[in-house]
């Protein structure tokens, strides 16, 4: 099975348990500097059945985007697909990835576009994605993710021969545990009237951090693809109805997030919505976040965040954060460091940004809005605090002798970055430098 680009020039063989172990044997007996000749006596091509089949390939891009868009909508062949690429060895490659299933979605989209050319792209889009067919997960036996097969499969032959409009195609009930209602709106567009049953089919539950709650593995681990079956409750107000040629039904959906969710593991639930007549099945896919992401717990030792401001600010400083990091109770004589207090971000006197969080095309400055790890995930990873710091006009400060506090801020989701209340906080306690 060559593929160019990671083989070179040599074309490799997947054996089974038995073939392997039968060489394996052999290749123990022979003495040094002794030969060894494998030949193949079968010249017929035989079809090997691919259990992987027909799922959803664990490496496929898991989406949706940061304010819970759909991403990706439909799914399409491209693990192992027989390619056009010849190779030196002989043959053609077999290839995966994007690459494979672009050029198919491509066809597709052109297939059902000769068909109805009046149509315009969205409402091509939305009759790829309502009539695509979910796929299990890989290696699983529940349905993958709407975040990792939109749709699901894209099937030519059900897009050229639908007969009913969807819009929108995918729902997304964004973050709460109490999503408000969506509706859509369903079209008879065929010649004849169709009546239609409507249910519901959950799809896995993902989440983006399953290491924290495993007990196994590290904490700065970004992702481990688990699929659980643990499935949002759907309602609709209409759960059957008929609709004649051209005519249009507004259907209101209304569902409820699992419960009990670890939100540090900044999870998301998925499923589909089935339209079914007498022929055909058509599938709305949705997803959301079961929890309220602005109100959730953002600092946490196992629960590093994206974005961040780090700085040191004075050992004295009297700003109440969310959380502490050291025993209030206890009284400690400070030293004072040689270092200019600025008035800082949001108007807590600091000394400045931790040189770590300012070095970039652009050193930051201290009154900066909100600052990228350089790391994403990983802020637990860093235990080297540089003795220079980023101050006023993006000066670089080196430190002295003294006590500091590391200071840390994180901007809520949906935040106001000018509003102190919209972050989450945690002062550590004091680090005494001796420069």
């Amino acid at each position: 099975m060559p593929e160019p680009g990671s083989t070179g020039n040599y074309t490799y063989i997947f054996l089974d348990y038995q073939a392997s172990q039968q060489i394996t044997k052999e290749f123990s007996t022979l003495r040094e500097g002794q030969s060894y000749t494998l030949s193949f006596h079968d010249r017929e091509v035989h079809d090997v059945v691919n259990t992987a089949g027909g799922a959803i390939d664990y490496f496929s891009t898991i989406g949706p985007t940061v304010e819970m868009t759909q991403k990706p909508q439909v799914s399409a062949p491209g693990g192992n697909i027989l390619s056009t690429w010849p190779t030196i060895a002989g043959g053609y490659a077999v290839l995966s990835g994007t690459s494979m299933a672009t050029p198919f979605v491509a066809v597709v989209y052109a297939l059902l576009k000769s068909q109805r050319p009046n149509l315009s792209i969205a409402e091509l889009t939305a009759i790829l994605q309502s009539t695509s067919v979910p796929l299990k997960a890989w290696g699983s036996s529940i349905l993958s993710s709407t975040a990792q097969q939109g749709g699901g499969l894209i099937n030519a032959y059900n897009a050229i021969n639908s007969d009913l409009a969807i819009f929108p195609s995918q729902l997304s009930f964004r973050d709460g545990t109490s999503p408000e209602p969506q509706t859509i709106t369903v079209t008879n567009t065929g010649k004849n009237s169709q009546t239609y049953t409507v249910s519901h089919e959950g799809a896995a539950y993902i989440s983006l951090f399953n290491n924290f709650t495993s007990g196994t593995g590290s904490s700065l681990l970004t992702f481990e693809l688990v699929n659980q079956a643990e499935y949002a409750s759907a309602k609709f107000s209409h759960t059957s109805f008929t609709l004649r040629p051209g005519q249009t039904v507004s259907m209101q959906i209304q569902v409820t997030p699992p419960s009990d969710v670890l939100a540090h593991s900044q999870p998301t639930y998925s499923g589909f919505v089935k339209i079914q007549s007498s022929k055909t099945t058509f599938v709305v896919p949705y997803i959301g976040v079961p929890y309220d992401r602005y109100s959730a717990q953002y600092l946490d030792l196992d629960t590093p965040s994206n974005f961040m401001r780090l700085e040191l600010v004075p050992a004295n400083s009297t700003f109440e954060p969310t959380y502490y990091g050291f025993d209030r109770n206890i009284s400690i004589d400070i030293e004072q460091p040689n270092v200019s207090v600025t008035p800082g971000f949001l108007d807590v006197p600091s000394y400045g940004i931790l040189a770590e969080w300012g070095i970039g095309e652009v050193p930051v400055q201290i009154n900066d809005n909100i600052i990228p790890s350089p790391q994403p995930y990983n802020v637990g990873g860093y235990g080297i605090v540089y003795p220079y710091i980023f101050s006023e006009n993006a000066t670089l400060v080196y430190l002295t002798s003294g006590d500091y506090r590391p200071l840390l801020r994180v901007l809520r989701y949906g935040g106001n970055g000018t509003n102190p209340d919209d972050y989450e906080s945690w002062l550590g306690p004091i680090i005494r430098a001796d420069i």
